[in-house]
């Protein structure tokens, strides 16, 4: 997974917590 700021880091770890299993 490339994380592309902080921000999104941020927001995919909430939102996409499953996503990225």
């Amino acid at each position: 997974m490339s994380n592309n700021g902080s921000a999104s880091a941020r927001s995919a770890r909430r939102a996409n917590r499953a996503a990225y299993t």
